[in-house]
């Protein structure tokens, strides 16, 4: 059975079931994409769905969270060490208890979800480049953290307790740019702009990208993975090779899946995978930067400029 984090949160729900998780001033909310009250007027970049709700991150370090019942609320204003570096990348554990974020200047953190305190990992040896991509393997309190930058330098952390190892540097995509990580049944795919490494039984391999600039990966399995890119398109790899499903008219910017289901964002576009088809929906006019699947629990999210966020019942 293929399980990935993205599916284990997800559980056995639905996202017209999250009712509970979304707040409205009518006793009949509204179904389809609604933009909500942000409690951040700071540009987003990313989000991941939690067991406890989805955290997104972004400029000047913000940290946004929606627990259960309640309304967006910031958690950390200025990020790791209160140093106010951007944050563009987000990761959870495989259970969802841990949260870990990436940015500039060597900005790394983990947020303990349910308590929402905020530890700060950040310039492990010493690096300050800016980090790019983030993604983690396990569950919390024992989870393999993967972190990557701009000259795709890799470092690997092993948390045991409280306190990481680290290891590396490598370079698995040859030096080119991190833009954007994933894991699924243990795998990690690491993407550059123009090719993925996939790293399997310890050893990393070479997946050539499609013909455009990757710009997020979502994987499936082991050996599916879904990734959008600056021509606007959601492109599919099955192991062998990539298959275009979406063109849109301007760059797509994130993309997620679970199971049989899909998103993907870019500037003023949303687009839903629902019975085995891509189609355009009816998104948020804005500039979208991340997206998150829902559960049961919580609605479909997507975050971007300006501090947006919208939510799909």
């Amino acid at each position: 059975m293929t399980t990935t984090r993205r599916g284990f949160l997800a559980g056995c729900g639905g996202v017209l079931a999250a009712l509970a998780g979304c707040s409205s001033d009518s006793s009949t909310p509204q179904r389809g994409w609604v933009t909500v009250d942000s409690p951040t007027g700071a540009a987003l970049a990313d989000v991941v769905m939690t067991a406890d709700g989805p955290v997104a991150v972004g400029e000047g370090g913000v940290v946004v969270h929606r627990a259960d019942g309640a309304d967006w609320a910031v958690v950390d204003e200025d990020g790791p060490a209160d140093a106010s570096n951007g944050l563009v990348a987000v990761a959870a554990t495989d259970d969802g208890a841990h949260v870990w974020f990436v940015g500039s200047s060597g900005a790394i953190g983990r947020l303990r979800v349910a308590t929402g305190d905020v530890k700060d990992y950040s310039a492990p040896a010493g690096r300050t480049s800016s980090w790019e991509a983030v993604t983690v393997v396990g569950a919390a309190g024992s989870e393999r953290v993967y972190v990557a930058n701009g000259s795709g330098e890799l470092l690997v952390a092993q948390l045991r307790g409280t306190e990481p190892t680290w290891e590396g540097p490598s370079k698995p995509t040859g030096g080119n740019n991190a833009v954007a990580m994933d894991d699924a049944d243990g795998v990690v795919f690491l993407a550059s702009q123009n090719a993925v490494a996939r790293r399997a039984n310890g050893q990393w391999n070479r997946i050539d990208a499609p013909s455009a600039s990757i710009t997020d990966v979502s994987a499936l399995s082991a050996s599916v993975l879904n990734a959008t890119t600056d021509a606007g398109t959601v492109v599919s790899y099955n192991g062998h090779n990539w298959l275009q499903a979406v063109q849109a008219e301007n760059p797509l910017t994130a993309v997620d899946r679970v199971d049989d289901r899909g998103l993907a964002v870019g500037d003023s576009a949303v687009f839903i995978l629902t019975g085995g088809q891509w189609r355009n929906d009816d998104g948020p006019d804005a500039s979208l930067r991340g997206v998150a699947l829902g559960t049961a629990r919580f609605a479909d999210v997507a975050v971007g400029s300006e501090g947006t966020i919208a939510e799909r019942f």
